[in-house]
């Protein structure tokens, strides 16, 4: 009886995840995703200069995120337990006018937004990767984090070409 009630319990929990969005990775392989771009502009369009997107291109330009099963590293600067959380876009800014300022964004670097979203995040508050990478977005096959005054730092998978 009290197996039964174990594995009812563990099932429960399990189809509470499933409802939540929120995505086992231990299947997963190790997705090693390399720097790609920094966004044209930022999420305002407001021209906040050049100088800040070469800068940010330049800081960036080298790291690598990598993902496996249910890790998120970013070598030599952090390696945390991560989920993956299924949102709508509205679920993750908040606002539909904000969605639609990133959805215009995203769609200018040909990384249109999709009708869900991932966000990458660490597991245990205690255990964080530093900004920009504490909060990543997957999104049609690019990870992607908001750094500065709204541009957007795109990483792709290795040995992708866009």
């Amino acid at each position: 009886m009290m197996n039964k009630l174990l594995c009812l319990f563990a099932f429960l929990v399990s189809l509470h995840c499933f409802a939540d969005g929120v995505l086992p990775r231990e299947q997963e392989q190790e997705v090693v995703w390399v720097f790609s771009q920094v966004s044209q502009d930022n999420v305002l369009h407001n021209g906040a200069g050049s100088r800040e997107r070469e800068g940010l291109e330049s800081q960036f330009s080298e790291v690598t995120i990598i993902t496996s099963g249910s890790t998120l590293e970013v070598p030599g600067i952090c390696k945390v337990e991560s989920v993956r959380h299924r949102k709508e876009p509205i679920d993750y800014w908040w606002s539909e006018s904000t969605v639609a300022l990133y959805a215009r964004l995203f769609a200018e670097e040909g990384i249109p937004l999709q009708e869900y979203i991932h966000e990458v995040t660490n597991l245990w508050p205690q255990q964080e990767c530093p900004r920009p990478f504490d909060s990543l977005i997957e999104n049609d096959g690019a990870l992607v984090t908001v750094v500065g005054d709204g541009y957007l730092l795109v990483f792709r998978p290795d040995g992708t070409k866009h």
